[in-house]
């Protein structure tokens, strides 16, 4: 019996062996991917600045960067944003979601990836069984019942001979890399809100310390004229316009309030709190730094860095798998099985039983369904290129709209800062008039007003080129999920 199991083992070995041999030579059908070149030239825009601003608004630089991820925000200047970001990177639920996604996609991965091994599964049966004249004949139509065992391995194997399950592993593979780009996708997306809610708070308190201001110098002006309608000096008219230019900027203090309170409460959203058991930052505008550096990726390097870029590419490389598996499905199928068992009856002997088939299947008509499959995956191919060579267009295109707002933004911040140093030194002239006696306390009022006015105004400036600073640098980011032991590599 042992020789017998030995002779059987060996048989077996040998059938899994042809297999593995007829594997290794197959052929894969279907084209074979192939990175989509990009002609990018050598610089975003026709005339890229070397420096934006000057030394009063604060001097920006390009500099060529190889990579650019984790901690981009960091660039900002501000502890506070540094923490909410990376809190909203560990709790935002899209994040967990997109990891989710990934995890999944990486599973598939594997489910398909093991049919390009032999299935190899354990059998065990027992049972009561009598055998009729169906099986035997008339003549032994009365054969007894007996009860029989059967134990033992089987193991099915897809030759794959034209390549459709080698291209699956590819779509699949494919799809993994797509989940991962969506997953970085969704962190820069998630910083990037952070970021701008940040920005977009900052800029609302600063602007109510500013406006507050103003509100209390006009009322001061108010009581200036209130006194003079006793003398006579002013009219009750000049005292009501006076009135109701107040109430119109006190109209615009719980605008203020409210736009404060949408970006709390989105940023809220964003690092997975509730608003009402969260406590927002009170940073202002004065609290952010303009990137005195501005990273730049090279753009021959920008296709391997953006996700959205990356993304594309690989659902570009799953349509060209789909198209190799929609080819195999044309060609014949071959697959190749193998069994070995003990069989045997509790009452008497037991032997071993093998066996080895082959078969094969292969489309004969199918009303040109096969090909339609095949027509329409290389449609889909196509679909997929164009929407690669869209997004590559739009993503530079991006950088160059970002470049010139930000060459815009370093000139507007340059006129209005120059506006509020005349504006400073106009009522730093009035506020020493003032204590000399040689003017009223009207015109001192009338001075820090229309300074203040520029504070507004400067601030504006201030936010906008702080937004596109920002923009800028996160248009060039790439992966933050894969090294976060630096945000710059030069």
């Amino acid at each position: 019996m042992k020789a017998q199991n030995a002779d059987s083992s060996t048989r077996l070995r040998a059938v899994l062996a042809f297999l593995a041999m007829l594997s290794t030579s197959a052929c894969t059908v279907g084209p074979d991917f192939q990175k989509p070149p990009v002609s990018t030239g050598s610089a975003y825009v026709n005339e890229q600045p070397s420096a934006l601003g000057d030394e009063n608004t604060g001097v920006q630089t390009l500099t060529t960067a190889n990579q650019v991820g984790w901690g981009w925000w960091q660039e900002l200047g501000n502890k506070q944003l540094n923490m909410l970001v990376e809190q909203g990177l560990k709790k935002n639920p899209s994040v967990a979601s997109a990891e989710a996604r990934l995890e999944r996609a990486r599973h598939i991965v594997g489910v398909v990836n093991g049919q390009t091994s032999p299935q190899v599964e354990l059998g065990v049966g027992a049972g009561r069984t009598r055998i009729g004249a169906a099986a035997l004949g008339p003549d032994f139509k009365d054969t007894p019942t007996f009860s029989a065992h059967e134990a033992g391995l089987g193991a099915v194997f897809d030759l794959d001979l034209f390549g459709g399950i080698k291209r699956a592993v590819e779509l699949t593979s494919a799809q993994e890399d797509v989940a991962q780009a969506e997953k970085d996708a969704t962190m820069l997306s998630v910083s990037a809100a952070i970021v701008e809610q940040s920005l977009q708070a900052a800029v609302a308190r600063s602007e109510l310390q500013s406006l507050t201001f103003i509100v209390d110098a006009e009322t001061q002006r108010l009581a200036l004229l209130k006194s003079g309608t006793e003398s006579g000096a002013v009219g009750q008219e000049m005292v009501d316009r006076q009135s109701r230019k107040i109430s119109e900027l006190q109209a615009k203090i719980p605008v203020l309030k409210q736009k404060i309170a949408v970006s709390q409460d989105a940023l809220a959203a964003l690092l997975g709190e509730m608003p009402g058991h969260w406590s927002p930052p009170s940073s202002t505008l004065a609290d952010f730094s303009l990137p005195a550096e501005i990273p730049m990726i090279v753009p021959s390097e920008l296709a391997n860095q953006r996700p959205d870029i990356k993304a594309a590419e690989a659902r570009l490389h799953a349509a060209s798998a789909a198209v190799g598996i929609a080819t195999a499905n044309l060609y014949p199928k071959v697959s190749l099985s193998a069994t070995l068992s003990e069989q045997g009856i509790f009452s008497g002997p037991a032997g071993v039983a093998w066996s080895a088939l082959a078969g094969l299947s292969a489309p004969i008509f199918d009303g040109g369904s096969l090909r339609a499959t095949k027509g329409a995956a290389e449609a889909d191919y196509r679909a997929a290129y164009a929407d690669y060579q869209k997004v590559v267009v739009n993503a530079f295109a991006q950088i160059s709209n970002q470049l010139y707002a930000l060459s815009n933004d370093a000139e507007s911040s340059r006129a209005s800062h120059d506006a509020l140093v005349s504006a400073t030194a106009s009522a730093r002239r009035t506020e020493l008039a003032y204590s000399a006696g040689s003017i009223s306390n009207y015109q001192r009022i009338d001075a820090l007003q229309e300074q203040q006015s520029f504070v507004l105004l400067d601030l504006k400036s201030r936010f906008q080129r702080l937004a596109d600073s920002a923009a800028l640098i996160l248009s060039t980011t790439g992966s933050i999920s894969a090294n976060r032991s630096g945000m710059v590599s030069r």
